[in-house]
C-alpha cells in the first residue's frame, strides 16, 4: 500500500513539473464515468418506484391469503380496483398482468436485469418469479410461510406465529433486496442457485415496467364477489365482498342460499364462518323454532306443528356479528316446514372389537366382543358365524369357551346391530363387523422337543399384544387379566411391557412383575394354549436383578391337579431360574411374583414336545 501511494504521488510530481501535458483523456473518463452513476442513480430511483408496485401487489395478495375480509370494492379510471379490507388497509391493484410503464431512464450500465414477481402457493409458502412467471421458485431456496403456524394445542395454546410479507428494494449498487421482517433489515435476493439477482436494465435501454401479481381482476357489484386470477395460474378466486366477506353461514361445504326446508322436528346443523369474528350471537328467530349456538356451530329445530317464516327479520334465524375491528353484520336465514315428520335418522354403527382376535384350533378360550355403547341405542342384535342374532342390551357379547374350541382353522365373522329406542326419530345401524382368526394348532410330533419364547424386547418392539406399558395399566386392571396372543399360542397376564435400567446403565425392554405392596391382586402370566408336554421353563432376569427363585411360583398340571415347579437356583440369588416339569403335565403353566420384591424378566424359554 505505501508503495503504491508514492508511485502515485511521483506521478502527481512529475505531471505536475510540465506544461504541455494533456489530460483530456483522463477528463473525459471521469465524465463519463459521472454519467454512469449519474444513470444508474436515476435507474435506481425508477426501479424503487417499481419495487412500491410490487409490495402493494404483494401486501394485497397476503391479506386475501389470510382471509381479511374485504368490505368495498372501488373501480378506477384506469381499469384497476382499489380494494378495502376489514383491517383498514386499502390497495390499488391493476386489472392485467403488466403494470403501468415506468419512465425512460438513461442509459444504464451491462448486465442482465429482471423483476420479481411474488407469489403464495397453495402449501402457504412465498414463490419467486425472474422470468415474468414462467417459473417459480422459492426466495434462495428457502421456503417462507406467508400464512403463519398454528399455536400449540391444549386448555391454552400458544399464540401462532405470524406469515412473513416480503418487501422488496433495490441497494446502490442496483440489486434486488427483500426484507421479512416489515423492513427493518434487507439482503439481496438470490436464486436457488444462490445467484444474487439485478435490478439494473441491459445498456442500451432504460425502461422499467413491473408485472403484478394479479393475472386479471373483476368486480361483480350484483353477486358482490371479487374475481382474482393469480399469475401463472387459471383458477378464479370468487371472494366476497361486503357482509359475506364478514360472516356467513354454510350447510356442510356449500353458503346457505334461499328458503332451508325441514320436516316437522328436524334438526339441521350450520357452521358460521367468520374468519375476525369477536362476538356472535342469536338475536332472532320464529316462534316454535329452537336455535342453539355452540362455538360456531348453529343448530335449528323446527317445530313439530307446521310453521313458515317469512321474511321479515322477526321472523327469520338471525344472527349478530361483530368484528374485532368494531364492523358488524347480521346473517338472516329463512326457514320453513314442508309438513312431514322429519326423516328417521339410522343409528351410529358399532366398531367391534375382539379379545383376543386370533386363537389356535382347539384352544378352549372365550372370545369377547366389546363396542362403544351407541347414543340413542335399546339393544344390539349380534350375530356369529351366520347364525341367528342374539338380542343383548349390554356393549358387548362372549363366545363360550366351548363354541371357540369347535372351531376350525378359518375366519368367523360377528356382526352387531345397534336398535334404536325410538323407532320412528331412528332406524337400526349398519353392521358393525369384526373377524376372529383361527389358525392351526402347532402341537409337535411325539418325542421331538420344540422351543417356544417370549423375548420381552421382540415383544416391545411389536407392541401389539395389549400388555400396559407400566404399573399404573397393572394397578388398574384389579383382578382382571390381559389377554393376547404370541406367535400363535395365547396367553393372559397380570404384568407390564416395559423398559428398565441394567447395570451399565442402558435400559432393555422387560416382562415386569411388580411386588405385591404395589399391585395387590398380585403379576402373573399363563398359557391358555397348550404347548403339548412341557419340558421345562428358563427364566433369564436383568443383570441387577438377581433372585431367590424361592420368591416366585410356577405352577404345573398334571392329572387335573395343580403343583408347584421349584428352580434349580430355589434359595440362591440368580439371574436364571429352571424350572423343570413333570410328566404327563398339559403343557400349560402359571408364573406369578407374590412377593414384595420386583421381578423384571427379560425372556422365558419353553422347551416341550
Amino acid at each position: 500500500m505505501r508503495k503504491l501511494l508514492y508511485f502515485l504521488a511521483a506521478v502527481c510530481l512529475w505531471t505536475g513539473c510540465s506544461d504541455e501535458y494533456d489530460d483530456s483523456a483522463i477528463k473525459g473518463d471521469i465524465d463519463d464515468l459521472k454519467d454512469k452513476v449519474a444513470a444508474l442513480e436515476q435507474q435506481i430511483a425508477s426501479l424503487k418506484q417499481e419495487a412500491t408496485k410490487i409490495n402493494n401487489d404483494i401486501a394485497a395478495l397476503k391479506d386475501i391469503a389470510d382471509g381479511i375480509a374485504i368490505t368495498k370494492v372501488t373501480e378506477n379510471a384506469d381499469g384497476g380496483y382499489t380494494v378495502t379490507f376489514s383491517n383498514g388497509k386499502s390497495y390499488t391493484i391493476a386489472n392485467g398482468q403488466k403494470g403501468d410503464q415506468g419512465p425512460q431512464g438513461p442509459q444504464g450500465p451491462e448486465g442482465a436485469a429482471c423483476t420479481p414477481m411474488m407469489r403464495i402457493d397453495s402449501e402457504g409458502y412465498w414463490q419467486v418469479s425472474y422470468d415474468g412467471g414462467t417459473t417459480w421458485e422459492y426466495p434462495g431456496g428457502e421456503k417462507i410461510s406467508a400464512l403463519g403456524q398454528t399455536g400449540a394445542t391444549g386448555d391454552q395454546g400458544a399464540q401462532g406465529q405470524t406469515g412473513a410479507t416480503p418487501q422488496i428494494s433495490v441497494d446502490s449498487e442496483g440489486y434486488w433486496t427483500v426484507s421479512y421482517d416489515g423492513g427493518k433489515t434487507f439482503e439481496r435476493m438470490k436464486d436457488a442457485a444462490g445467484n444474487e439477482i439485478k435490478a439494473v436494465v441491459s445498456e442500451g435501454t432504460g425502461n422499467v415496467s413491473y408485472k403484478s401479481v394479479f393475472e386479471s381482476v373483476s368486480y361483480s357489484a350484483e353477486n358482490s364477489t371479487l374475481q382474482v386470477v393469480l399469475a401463472g395460474t387459471t383458477e378464479v378466486l370468487e371472494i366476497p365482498v361486503g357482509g359475506a366477506a364478514l360472516a356467513q353461514l354454510y350447510a356442510g361445504e356449500n353458503p346457505v342460499e334461499g328458503v332451508q326446508t325441514f320436516a316437522a322436528g328436524e334438526t339441521k346443523s350450520y357452521t358460521v364462518k367468520a374468519p375476525t369474528a369477536d362476538m356472535v350471537k342469536v338475536v332472532g328467530y320464529p316462534d316454535g323454532w329452537t336455535v342453539a349456538l355452540k362455538e360456531m356451530t348453529l343448530d335449528v329445530t323446527a317445530p313439530a306443528a307446521q310453521s313458515r317464516a317469512t321474511a321479515d327479520s322477526a321472523t327469520d334465524v338471525s344472527l349478530l356479528v361483530v368484528m374485532k375491528n368494531g364492523l358488524a353484520t347480521v346473517l338472516r336465514m329463512q326457514v320453513a316446514v314442508d309438513g312431514t315428520a322429519a326423516p328417521a335418522v339410522p343409528l351410529a354403527t358399532p366398531v367391534v372389537t375382539l379379545t383376543p382376535a386370533s386363537v389356535t384350533a382347539v384352544t378352549e378360550q372365550a372370545v369377547v366382543a366389546a363396542w362403544e355403547a351407541v347414543a340413542n341405542a335399546a339393544s344390539y342384535k349380534v350375530s356369529f358365524n351366520g347364525a341367528a342374532a342374539t338380542t343383548v342390551t349390554e356393549a358387548a357379547y362372549t363366545i363360550a369357551a366351548a363354541d371357540v374350541k369347535a372351531l376350525a382353522k378359518g375366519e368367523y365373522k360377528i356382526s352387531v346391530v345397534a336398535v334404536p329406542a325410538d323407532a320412528v326419530a331412528y332406524t337400526e345401524s349398519a353392521a358393525g363387523e369384526a373377524t376372529l382368526t383361527v389358525t392351526e394348532a402347532t402341537t409337535p410330533p411325539s418325542g421331538e422337543v420344540k422351543t417356544y419364547t417370549l423375548i420381552a424386547a421382540e415383544m416391545h418392539s411389536a407392541g401389539t399384544t395389549g400388555i400396559p406399558g407400566g404399573s399404573s395399566g397393572v394397578v388398574d386392571m384389579g383382578d382382571t387379566f390381559t389377554t393376547w396372543t404370541w406367535n400363535s399360542f395365547s396367553f393372559e397376564s397380570r404384568c407390564a411391557l416395559t423398559t428398565t435400567g441394567q447395570a451399565d446403565g442402558t435400559k432393555v425392554p422387560v416382562l415386569y412383575f411388580y411386588k405385591t405392596s404395589k399391585v395387590a391382586a398380585g403379576t402373573l402370566i399363563r398359557n391358555t394354549t397348550a404347548l403339548g408336554e412341557i419340558q421345562k421353563i428358563t427364566i433369564t432376569l436383568v443383570d441387577n436383578g438377581a433372585k431367590k427363585g424361592e420368591l416366585f411360583s410356577m405352577v404345573e398340571t398334571v392329572n387335573g391337579a395343580e403343583q408347584t415347579v421349584q428352580s434349580a437356583n430355589h434359595t440362591q440369588s440368580s439371574c436364571e431360574h429352571v424350572y423343570t416339569f413333570s410328566a404327563g403335565n398339559n403343557g400349560k403353566f402359571v408364573f406369578s411374583n407374590p412377593s414384595d420384591q420386583d421381578c423384571k424378566v427379560l425372556s422365558f424359554v419353553i422347551e416341550y414336545k
